[in-house]
């Protein structure tokens, strides 16, 4: 799929705010809200913006625990890999999880109420088999910036904002 200037802007608006509606978003842009209206069911459609959702403020909630966990199995089959998959998609308080290459196998993103979300997390992997060689936890203190938008390579210089 091809880009040009008007999509970025399209995909950089709705990154601030996924809730803009048509007519505000196709003003900005400079389009006509059926032009602009299509444009967004496009990139829908071809999966350039897979979802909205809400942002929830964690400490809100009560979610005071948050780490990443550098994660080195002792075992890499391609079968217990998968599983490993599964589990960590499955597990409520994984809200991100990436399989690396480099020191460590896997690096994941936890948040919830206490530490006790983690060993929780450790005794199922044990359960369902899964050998754990290294685990790192680093126990985030205050985070500087969360997950924003995500600038495309392609975004010309003018187009790259900051988002407060």
């Amino acid at each position: 799929m091809t880009f040009d200037c008007t999509d970025l802007e399209i995909l950089r608006l709705l990154q601030q705010d996924g809730r803009l509606k048509n007519n505000a978003l196709a003003a900005q842009v400079s389009l006509s809200p059926s032009a602009c209206f299509q444009r967004v069911r496009r990139l829908e459609g071809s999966g350039v913006i897979a979802g909205y959702r809400a942002i929830v403020d964690a400490t809100a909630i009560g979610a005071r625990f948050e780490a990443w966990i550098d994660l080195t199995l002792a075992e890499h089959r391609p079968d217990m890999l998968t599983r490993f998959a599964s589990l960590l998609r499955e597990a409520p308080t994984i809200v991100a999880a990436y399989q690396l290459a480099g020191p460590h196998d896997f690096l994941v993103h936890m948040v919830g109420g206490t530490i006790e979300c983690w060993n929780a997390a450790r005794a199922r992997f044990i359960d369902e088999g899964i050998a754990i060689a290294s685990a790192r936890l680093s126990v985030v203190i205050d985070p500087i910036k969360r997950s924003g938008p995500i600038a495309s390579p392609r975004t010309p210089p003018r187009l790259v904002r900051s988002v407060a």
